[in-house]
Order: structure tokens, then sequence, then C-alpha cells
């Protein structure tokens, strides 16, 4: 066997737009810094398609085993797209002078202000937009060049973990390998643009639908983060007549940085203490956007506060702004009592976000329908446990562990969450219980995840009834059956029979 090749594509692009990851992205700087620490920057290798004049190139991955939070400036340095340096990139200080174009004064003053900000106070331009700090990695390991490569030998094997059906040169890199008999891997979240398209827009589903028919004939191997991502993606591949091993892991629990159970304190002054004014409060983790039912919630809340009044804590979303959340936007303009006990963060960084998980009274996750769920697991990581949907992949991330509610059904998400709010002796015996439960770390996924790279077994052929057998999944565990989340890497042809 070669190296193994971790497209980080979309990572690259991602950094090029945005100072903070979730979700997809931050499973994969996971996984691949804990493979790093493990098996070294010589076996597990970076590859980057940066633009067209550039092409791809071969990125060491080292420098992800000393980070311990997304740096998007680290990111480009290291992809020899930012020079590492005192100042922001220029690219970025003319994007955001542009604004002040008609006032050469107010231009210059703003130009100052900027480099200025980088000499004294460097993390606040990301106010700014300016997030290619170099200066930021400053304490990192000096950047190695990149090379250039043009393929991958035959026992190299390339593996996508990313967010890439936007990027249509990582499926013809992935299809010229396995021409060439190569290994190609490919991870998958979930298939919502496909079997969900009303929860993204039209053109997301249809660029996803058009790269899922293409992985599919190029891929040796896929990796399902969930049972029920699994089932689908086989119904899938056995309507396409399509020969691939597909497994099963879990994701973690574990909040990368913290300890188990850790508790942090609000800092005076810090971003957290302006929002939450000393109120307890109930949180609630997720990009802001129809899918994550920020909608739905507030409509409860707001039964909520019909039921305690004055008494009401706050409720609390951390997370960027997505797409199509008019409706919750304009519920909370109407219903001006109900937001007053309503608050959001954008776009927290890992530190806020632990000091939330480690503060809150416990954590509320109404989404209405998920390839895994992380909050769900990083809220157990901290102790708190969460009253999360029913539906999809949420029961596998911690079982029994946690109060399950309906997410279309206000009443009963309602009853839910008041439960936990006026009975502390429950909430407490519930918190007393997950701290406690056996919990997966992201070595333990990474693990699992570099069984199944480097495991070439030959493929048996998939038959569309796998998909079809009832799940676990599909409903709250019962309190005799096993948490589904200690379960090892498996198989899904041979687990959902």
């Amino acid at each position: 066997m070669g190296a193994i090749y971790f497209d980080i594509t979309d990572i690259v692009c991602h950094a090029q737009h945005h100072p903070r990851v979730s979700g997809i992205q931050r499973v994969q700087l996971r996984l691949i810094a804990n493979l790093v620490k493990k098996h070294g920057p010589s076996s597990i290798r970076g590859v980057a398609h940066l633009d067209d004049e550039q092409g791809w190139h071969d990125i060491d991955l080292g420098f992800l085993a000393q980070q311990t939070e997304f740096d998007a400036a680290e990111i480009l340095i290291h992809a020899g797209l930012v020079k590492h340096g005192r100042f922001p990139d220029r690219r970025e200080v003319k994007k955001y002078l542009r604004r002040f174009s008609e006032n050469k004064l107010l231009r210059t003053i703003k130009k100052l202000e900027v480099y200025g900000r980088a000499l004294f106070a460097p993390h606040s331009l990301a106010r700014y937009g300016i997030i290619h700090l170099a200066s930021r990695a400053a304490s990192s390991t000096s950047p190695k060049p990149t090379t250039a490569l043009k393929s991958l030998t035959a026992q190299d094997i390339y593996v996508m973990l990313g967010a890439n059906w936007a990027i249509a040169t990582t499926v013809s890199m992935a299809q010229a390998h396995k021409d060439r008999g190569g290994r190609v891997v490919q991870m998958i979240y979930d298939l919502i643009p496909y079997t969900h398209p009303h929860y993204h827009t039209e053109k997301l589903s249809a660029e996803y639908c058009t790269w899922l028919d293409r992985v599919q004939q190029c891929t040796s191997a896929f990796m399902c983060i969930s049972e029920n991502t699994a089932r689908h993606l086989t119904d899938f591949l056995a309507s396409h007549g399509a020969l691939a091993d597909v497994s099963v892991t879990a994701l973690a629990h574990e909040f990368s940085g913290y300890r188990r159970n850790q508790r942090l304190e609000i800092q005076k002054g810090s971003r957290i203490a302006n929002l939450l004014q000393g109120r307890p409060y109930v949180l609630c983790v997720g990009t802001l956007e129809i899918r994550k039912n920020g909608l739905g919630l507030a409509r409860a809340w707001q039964k909520v506060h019909e039921v305690l009044g004055d008494d009401t804590p706050l409720l609390v979303f951390a997370g960027s702004r997505g797409w199509r959340i008019e409706q919750f936007e304009a519920f909370l303009q109407a219903s001006n009592h109900v937001a007053q006990t309503i608050r959001i963060l954008p776009a927290p960084s890992d530190a806020e976000l632990a000091t939330l998980y480690s503060q809150s009274l416990f954590t509320v996750y109404p989404s209405l329908y998920e390839g895994w769920g992380l909050p769900v697991g990083e809220s157990a990581w901290f102790g708190k446990y969460g009253v999360v949907s029913s539906t999809s992949s949420l029961p596998e991330v911690c079982g029994d562990s946690v109060d399950y509610m309906n997410p279309e059904d206000i009443e009963d998400m309602a009853a839910k969450i008041l439960r936990p709010l006026q009975d502390e002796a429950y909430r407490s015996l519930r918190h007393a219980a997950i701290a406690t439960s056996p919990l997966r770390t992201w070595a333990d996924v990474s693990e699992d995840v570099f069984r199944c790279i480097t495991d070439s077994s030959p493929v048996s052929e998939l038959t569309s009834n796998t998909a079809s057998s009832p799940s676990a999944a599909n409903r709250p565990p019962t309190a005799n059956e096993p948490s589904p989340f200690l379960r090892p890497l498996t198989n899904a042809r041979e687990t959902l029979r």
C-alpha cells in the first residue's frame, strides 16, 4: 500500500470565505488530525485542487496534529495560498476597502485601522471579514512547500471525506485514480438533497444528485456515519446496479480539546456573558436553516413561556445563519414577548460552544432530518443530556440516554422540554446517567475509518432489500437495548439485513 491521500479541496475553499467550520468540515479535520498523529504525515497526505491555474497539489498535513481549533489562515498558509507574515493578505484588505472607494480619506483611515489592528489586535479583524491573517499561525510549525501533483500511483488510496459535490475536479480525480487501478473511498454523511430536496435549494439538490450519480461509478468503498444513511445509500446503489462496499461507523461524542464533563466559567465581558446577562438557558447548537427546525422550536418555546411565564429561562441558538429561515425570523419579530427569551449567538468558536454546553441547563436538538447529529453527542461529552428529535439517525447518537420528541408536533416538543425545566430532580438524574455513559472519541472513529480505508476485501453484490429492513435507527431504543453508539465499525450489508 502506498500513501493515503485525503482530498481537502473543500476545506481549502471553505477557508477562503469563512473563519469558522461546522458539520462536515469539523468531522474531516478531527479525523485527519487523529490519523496524522498516529500514522504520521508521510503516510497520511493531503491533496487539493487549488485553482485552474495551479491545479492539484500534495500538501503536508502534519500541522493539523497541532491544531486545537480550525484556523482559516493556517490552512491557506500550508496550502501555499497565503504567505506567512505579520499582516493580512492584501486581497482581503482590498476587498474590505472597496466599500469606501468613493471617499478616499475614509478609505485611507480604514486602511490604517486594519493594519493597526493586525499589529495589536489581530483576532478582531474577523469582524471586518478579514480572516486570512497569517500572524495567527505564528506559533505553528513552519509550512512545508506544496508540490504539484498530476496523479497518484495505483498503490495510493484516494479518500474523499468532504462536501465535494459542487467541486467537479474531485470526481474527475477519483475516476482517473480508479481507472489506473487505485482504491477510492468516499464518506457519505447523508443523502438529504436526494431524499429530501425540499430542505435545500433547487440548485444544490441538482448538483448533489449529479454528483451522487457520478461518484457511485468511481468509488471502491463508501463509509456512512449512520445506519440510517447506509440504508438510503445501499438502496440507491442497488437501484443503479453498483458494486461497492458500504461500511458504517458512528461518529464521536468527544469535543476535541476539552475533558469529559469539563466545566468552564463564563468570562466577564465575553460575547456569552453579554448575551446571557446572568440568566439560565437551554442550548440549541446548529446552523439556522429550515431543516434544523428553529421555527418549530421557537413555537414550542412560546408554549413553554405560556406555562412558566417570568420563570422561563433563555433559549440560546448557537450557529451561523443559513438558508430559508425567513419564517423563523418573522416569528421572532411578531412574537416580541417570546423573542425576549430567545438569543442567537452567530458563528460561535469552539471555546464559546464548549462554555455554552458546560453551563447550559440541558440541550435541545429539534432537527427534522440528520445524517448524524454532532451537537447531541457533544452535549453528552459535557455531561448534559438533551431533548432530541426522534427522526432519521438521531436515535443512533445517544440511544436511551436522551429524551425524544416529535419535531413536527409542537405540543409534544413543548411537553418534553417542560419536563426537565419543571422537575429539577429528573434533570439531575438524566445528567448523572449521561455523565457516566461510555462515549466515543475521535481517536476511536479515526481507527474505524482507517480500517475501512485500508480494507480491500472483495465486494459482494448488493440487494435492494438490505436498505428496507427495519432498524433501531427508526425509533428511540427501549430501556433494555444496548446503546447503538457503542457498536464498532460494521458492514452495512450485514448490519441492515
